[in-house]
């Protein structure tokens, strides 16, 4: 019997890598763009008070949803624009998080991402 294991992506729920109680907000300079599945990124230049730049990168929805839901593949967003993120950042806090709206500079916003699930009481 032959048997072939073939790598799989690990597919996290959002509680396991994301604490919906640190909720953040970043303002920055978008300088990658990355359609992709299970999880479009963006990664963004935040200046920090002190002055230095820090990369962050943003996680949300799969490609196929983002087009669903306005994005256009190198239109919507390209690298140096200006935006303003909203979302929840990692358990590890290491310059990552779940993105749920992106707003542009001319005060567009959209969704790049899920609100974190909560379950019913």
């Amino acid at each position: 019997m032959l048997i072939v294991a073939a790598p799989l992506s690990a597919h996290h729920a959002f509680d396991s890598e994301f604490d919906r109680t640190k909720p953040i907000v970043l303002r920055g300079v978008v300088t990658q763009v990355q359609w992709s599945n299970p999880h479009s990124f963006l990664v963004l230049e935040v200046k920090e008070p002190d002055g230095r730049r820090v990369n962050w990168w943003l996680e949300g929805f799969p490609a196929g949803i983002l087009q669903g839901s306005g994005w256009k593949k190198d239109v919507t967003i390209k690298p140096d624009d200006q935006v303003t993120v909203t979302g929840w950042q990692a358990r590890d806090r290491q310059g990552r998080i779940s993105v749920r709206e992106v707003t542009f500079s001319d005060g567009k916003t959209l969704y790049f991402g899920p609100a974190p699930f909560r379950p019913k009481p």
